[in-house]
């Protein structure tokens, strides 16, 4: 399975960049024997032994294509390139995927061809790259953990942990009633009372109203850490 990008501005190296625009050419060229004529959709990449990512988008930006290719059950081979994402220190060539150029894509595949075993272990490798790093948890934790990581640098504790510090930031930045709380009720129903139900969201539309400015919300949160406290 093949998805060649159309350009490749988002490589700062031309020596770079130009090997893609050949190594892209020589897919277009041969065309007929690399597309299907309907789109493939996601859940038909299963269909393939092996999945090649290109580096780039065929609109020409950053593509999240190479996310789904960890699970798909198939032997991963990445371009050769410079351009690295978060979790590629977690990969390592042999095991989690193949590195291919120009030059060495034709004789990897031929190699992997004769030796079933390494592409088991290949697909082996991007599955788990998947459930280490690519599943919806995995990311979620990673921007949570990147997040917390800034914010312990950065030491944002400090003010955003106090509400009384916040409230004196917002009010002599004049920023009172730049923020406002965004509040969405939905009506009651006694058939559909489960909010977490299909059935409820379809017979019933969410009110959605302006709510306090963020200073006055920020003086309710402090009222109701003190009745918290006394409590």
């Amino acid at each position: 399975m093949f998805d060649p990008p159309k350009n490749f501005t988002c490589v700062p190296d031309a020596a770079a960049a130009a090997e893609l625009e050949r190594a892209r050419d020589a897919v277009l060229k041969h065309s007929k024997a690399l597309y299907e004529d309907e789109f493939l959709h996601q859940g038909n990449y299963t269909r393939y032994k092996y999945a090649l990512n290109l580096p780039g988008q065929t609109s020409g930006s950053y593509s999240r294509n190479l996310n789904h290719l960890w699970s798909i059950g198939a032997g991963v081979l990445l371009w050769d390139s410079s351009i690295v994402e978060w979790y590629y220190p977690a990969l390592t060539t042999g095991e989690t995927h193949v590195a291919v150029n120009r030059s060495t894509a034709i004789p990897v595949l031929d190699r992997l061809e004769g030796d079933m075993k390494e592409v088991a272990k290949l697909v082996a490798g991007a599955q788990r790259v998947h459930g280490q790093h690519m599943c919806a948890r995995c990311i979620a934790q990673y921007w949570r953990d990147v997040f917390a990581a800034i914010r312990a640098r950065v030491r944002y504790d400090l003010v955003l942990d106090d509400k009384t510090k916040v409230l004196a930031v917002v009010e002599a930045e004049g920023a009172c009633d730049v923020y406002h709380e965004v509040a969405v009720s939905f009506p009651a129903d006694d058939k559909h009372n489960y909010h977490g139900s299909i059935a409820y969201y379809k017979n019933h539309k969410p009110t959605v109203s302006r709510g306090v400015g963020l200073c006055d919300w920020l003086r309710r949160e402090r009222k109701q850490e003190k009745v918290r406290v006394v409590r």
